[in-house]
């Protein structure tokens, strides 16, 4: 706070006088002072109220303890705001620094991970701690508003070509339809990758990979080749298709209407897969 005299004399002011702000909030001075004439001087003061009240935006003073007359003349002004009325504090626990750790780790593994792909930007890279260790000034269960925290970590990255793993996954879907009436329609664009062991002396990794697709059944298969139907009546082509795999239903229809059984005449058989949601 600056004291400001436009007086022709000087004034001096004992410890603890009282400074009044235009909202009425009074503070004191803390140390006595002696304000030069047609000058200024900066001091140091507190809230005569303690907590909140005293946290006021910049505003101007008047000295109670002076005349009227002087105190058009002698006053203070704050050019920042009065902070400072509440000070926190709380007790150091195990529950604060874990927290704090566990922060602190995320942002280092986030840290060696821009580091790492920064190296290598033409593959896939999963990430890994092996291990890390941390520092703190606080002591648990002592009262304190505030400690500080750093830590180190040491990071491992694994790379990989994105998409030969995709060909890869793919191609194990493929290899696991055994059975030649299916087909593999479709494998989902990314599969799921994990970093499932690591080896420091070989420079080897272990990657558990997942994968899904659709299977269907396949129209070329031997299953739906039209011999499959030759003689079968209406109920026997039912039960049949009805046994395959991914078939929920079947429709039929016998020309001329007095047919009983499928012809043993590829040319009057017609088989049809429908594709249904």
């Amino acid at each position: 706070m600056t004291l400001v005299n436009e007086s022709n004399v000087s004034q001096p002011l004992v410890v603890q006088t009282r400074l009044l702000s235009s909202d009425g909030i009074l503070f004191r001075l803390s140390a006595g002072t002696i304000v030069p004439a047609n000058g200024q001087v900066k001091t140091a003061v507190y809230a005569d109220q303690k907590g909140l009240v005293g946290n006021i935006a910049p505003t101007t003073f008047t000295i109670p303890g002076l005349n009227e007359t002087k105190q058009k003349l002698i006053y203070a002004k704050s050019e920042t705001a009065m902070t400072g009325g509440v000070k926190t504090i709380g007790v150091f626990s195990q529950e604060d620094l874990t927290q704090a750790q566990d922060s602190l780790l995320l942002d280092l593994k986030a840290k060696g991970n821009e580091v790492l792909s920064s190296q290598i930007t033409d593959k896939k890279g999963l990430f890994d701690i092996v291990q890390f260790a941390f520092d703190n000034d606080g002591k648990l269960g002592e009262e304190i508003s505030s400690f500080n925290l750093t830590g180190k970590a040491t990071i491992i990255g694994v790379f990989y070509d994105e998409e030969k793993l995709k060909s890869y996954t793919k191609d194990m879907l493929e290899k696991h339809v055994v059975n030649n009436s299916e087909i593999l329609q479709s494998a989902n664009e990314n599969p799921s990758v994990v970093l499932s062991q690591y080896n420091f002396q070989s420079s080897t990794a272990k990657l558990t990979v997942s994968n899904s697709g659709l299977v269907d059944l396949d129209p070329n298969s031997r299953e739906l080749q039209k011999i499959m139907f030759y003689g079968k009546t209406e109920d026997e082509v039912r039960r049949y298709v009805m046994a395959l795999n991914h078939v929920t239903g079947v429709e039929m229809s016998f020309h001329p209407a007095w047919v009983r059984e499928v012809p043993h005449v590829a040319s009057k058989v017609e088989v049809t897969l429908r594709q249904v949601q």
